[in-house]
């Protein structure tokens, strides 16, 4: 059986799929498994071992050539003859490579699923029926319609021997190679899962004081610089800034740390997955279906009502606002004690 999974983005949704591929791998180990994955993110899955080919679409600078790229794709994928294609992206950037795919077999949620939007599901024919409350669980109900137990989670993410060592030489070169790392990423892609800067900055202070062998590093995605910059010069503390860093280096990095705290973003998830400490800060989206995935890591809201409303914007921030740093802390030191 051969396999097309159409996961293109983002960061942490990919996360989130990874345990698919591994059940499908483990259960039925014969099966063929391809995934259609924006080329930003291609490097995560480049050499996974439950991924048989990785083929990347270019979001480009210009809609010429996006649209040259998603061509190049269709044609490789109605080439490959898929058995089986899995539509885990949900949305109509997706669908259109769904529907000219040329599989005959495509499976999708259906109607009223959460976060998918309405319009997809008349792209796919095999509609799965979600099972479990954390995205994860429900994206392993795939694998169970096709015949693997999916009894595991696991997400055996590859983490480059170059990576390590540019990391260790950042680490090196600002002197904290031998202490722990503690991570804070103040970055996010929606303004309603912002957590105040000056927060970060208090609970960078109440780290290093408490735990002089923690090292408390900051980083940011591309375009964040900035807004790491601003942090530095808020806080009391010494902070190293990580900035500018692949995504190869960045998992290197956090698979180097011993906690790292953010809120809903996809290097949360990615540290998670490599099994590291998480303190998750939740507002809009629902720790229940969104939270770090595996024990001993921690969701942190203000216990809303309208928390997990999923809204992008909103005039009303107390959801992300009123996060009690000494609460945050209280998990902290529940990792490093």
């Amino acid at each position: 059986m051969k396999i097309l999974i159409i996961k293109l983005g983002s960061l942490g949704d990919i996360i989130h799929t990874l345990p698919l591929v591994n059940a499908l791998r483990d259960d039925l180990p014969h099966v063929c498994v391809d995934w259609v994955v924006e080329r930003k993110f291609s490097s995560l899955l480049d050499g996974h071992p439950a991924v048989d080919e990785v083929i990347a679409f270019d979001r480009g600078k210009s809609a010429v050539c996006t649209f040259r790229s998603f061509v190049r794709v269709i044609r490789r994928l109605r080439n490959r003859t898929y058995d089986v294609l899995m539509d885990l992206q949900g949305n109509l950037k997706g669908s259109a490579i769904v529907f000219l795919s040329g599989c005959s077999r495509r499976m999708g949620f259906g109607r009223g699923s959460s976060r998918i939007e309405t319009a997809s599901t008349f792209f796919t024919n095999w509609k799965i029926v979600e099972d479990g409350a954390h995205i994860i669980e429900r994206n392993l109900s795939f694998a169970r319609a096709v015949g693997a137990g999916a009894e595991n989670v696991s997400f055996r993410i590859p983490v480059s021997a170059l990576a390590r060592e540019q990391v260790e030489s950042f680490l090196i070169s600002e002197n904290i190679h031998e202490k722990r790392l503690a991570i804070l990423h103040p970055g996010v892609t929606w303004v309603t899962k912002k957590w105040p800067l000056r927060r970060y900055a208090s609970l960078a202070e109440e780290i290093t004081e408490r735990f002089p062998d923690t090292a408390v590093v900051v980083s940011t995605g591309p375009g964040e610089e900035a807004l790491g910059a601003e942090l530095k010069g808020t806080c009391r503390a010494k902070i190293v800034l990580a900035g500018n860093m692949s995504l190869p280096q960045l998992t290197a990095l956090l698979d180097r740390c011993e906690i790292f705290v953010s809120s809903d973003t996809g290097p949360l998830h990615l540290a998670a997955a490599l099994g590291r400490r998480v303190i998750g800060l939740y507002g809009p989206t629902d720790p229940a279906r969104n939270g770090p995935y595996g024990e001993g890591n921690f969701a942190v809201s203000a216990g809303k009502a309208c928390s997990g409303c999923w809204h992008r914007s909103c005039r009303d921030l107390s959801c992300m606002n009123d996060i009690d740093v000494h609460e945050v802390m209280k998990k902290v030191s529940a990792c490093l004690a």
